[in-house]
């Protein structure tokens, strides 16, 4: 990436609000008495599921109603981890990769060129309940319908952990995706396929890397909100 190309992605007013958003973030514990941080805590996890969400529904106009098993594959990873005395980074990155296998397996069967926006959303909507079948059957390894204990390690490092990944998550998201060439394709594709085609863009190959960008997003966002 050449350094103009850099400097036109961020400007001094984008620099001004991160630093007011990372200064918030570390006051914000000062602030708040412990069950209303527990509270932000949870929003944000579920507040960056849904900026993932956005990722391929709102700027790449693929349906996605069964998006909460991204969330659920990337929580299981966590926790299956930790039970089993394991770095908690392993089950994130496992999550986050099957994740991203399932949603790859999905968007090339439900964006092909002669299948309609319903496809993705049965498709979606199957793989959401598979994976509830799954965690209620599987009961060895996920704990059934009770879940998986994860010990918590406090209100203010939980947190402070979660909020900076949805800081870093979000900013490199927006900077290298949404303000870059590939946000672009997605606002083409979303607007008009046709002519986005005609410019030189793949619709079914941008479409199925939003979805997959969008299940990272969401398995991260499980990730820090463990069953």
């Amino acid at each position: 990436m050449s350094s103009a190309r850099f400097a036109g992605r961020i400007r001094r007013g984008h620099i001004l609000t991160i630093a007011i958003v990372a200064v918030g973030i570390a006051a914000t514990p000062f602030a708040l008495t412990p069950y209303p941080l527990a509270l932000l805590t949870l929003a944000l996890a579920y507040g960056l599921f849904a900026f993932g969400l956005d990722l391929t529904w709102g700027r790449a106009g693929v349906v996605s109603i069964g998006h909460a098993a991204f969330f659920g594959i990337g929580a299981y990873g966590v926790a299956i981890a930790t039970d089993n005395d394991q770095h908690m980074l392993l089950g994130a990155l496992a999550g986050i990769a099957i994740s991203v296998l399932v949603a790859l397996a999905i968007g090339r069967i439900g964006l092909g060129s002669k299948t309609l926006p319903s496809t993705m959303a049965i498709l979606t909507l199957a793989a959401t309940l598979l994976a509830q079948q799954v965690a209620l059957s599987w009961r060895g390894t996920t704990g059934g319908s009770n879940g998986i204990f994860v010990a918590s390690s406090g209100v203010v490092p939980d947190f402070y952990r979660t909020a900076a990944v949805v800081f870093v998550v979000v900013i490199c998201v927006w900077f290298f995706v949404i303000r870059g060439q590939w946000g672009r394709r997605f606002r083409a594709v979303q607007s008009n396929e046709i002519r986005a085609a005609h410019l030189g863009i793949d619709p079914r190959q941008t479409k199925v890397i939003s979805f997959c960008l969008s299940a990272a997003v969401a398995a991260i966002a499980g990730c820090w909100q463990r069953p």
